[in-house]
């Protein structure tokens, strides 16, 4: 299976969809035990024909060139397949969050989602009248008022999943007369509170 030139490949700065088609099933793409085919019913061929199609969505941006000689970060690909759903080997995933400092995807996730509560119940404190979509919108900015740990901001509606239930006001819609036109969440504060 493995060995040190198959360690190399996954240690590349970039990968074609083709590499990333072996390496993410722990197979070495210059001597494959499986030959790519778009009617093959294996995992690499799978993995292939359904990163081929995402590019040709332009979901996938090469980091450079086109076509099958197209460039990708190889975070990029496995990040991809990952959020989607698909297979991608743990070790091969160890390896590179290894080569690039990078902690664990679901590290990153824990400790980002509750940064962003705990925010997200500062502002609150601030602008209590405000709903949870407003909050989420508020928190878009946090990551640049927190230079000394980058963060990859989530997105809005990542945000608001976090924060469903956790609104003083309870579920479903605010009523129409709480007043939100005159509060401005103050992120500087927020962020000096939780300590970054």
């Amino acid at each position: 299976m493995a060995n040190k030139s198959f360690w190399d490949k996954v240690r590349q700065a970039t990968w074609t969809i083709k590499e990333a088609a072996y390496l993410v099933n722990n197979q070495n793409p210059d001597s494959p035990e499986i030959e790519i085919s778009d009617t093959g019913s294996d995992k690499i061929s799978s993995t292939f024909v359904w990163l081929t199609k995402e590019y040709q969505k332009e979901r996938l941006h090469p980091y450079k060139g086109s076509g099958d000689s197209a460039q990708f970060s190889p975070g990029t690909l496995m990040r991809h397949l990952k959020d989607k759903g698909h297979y991608v080997s743990e070790s091969v995933w160890k390896e590179y969050n290894k080569q690039h400092a990078q902690s664990t995807d679901s590290d990153v996730k824990i400790d980002t989602k509750k940064l962003y509560v705990d925010a997200a119940n500062l502002i609150w404190e601030q602008c209590p009248d405000y709903p949870a979509s407003q909050v989420g919108q508020a928190l878009q900015e946090l990551h640049s008022h927190i230079p000394k740990k980058p963060l990859t901001p989530p997105t809005v509606d990542t945000i608001r999943k976090w924060l469903k239930g956790k609104s003083p006001h309870g579920r479903g819609r605010p009523k129409k007369s709480l007043n939100t036109d005159k509060c401005k969440p103050d992120l500087t504060e927020v962020v000096v509170k939780l300590g970054y």
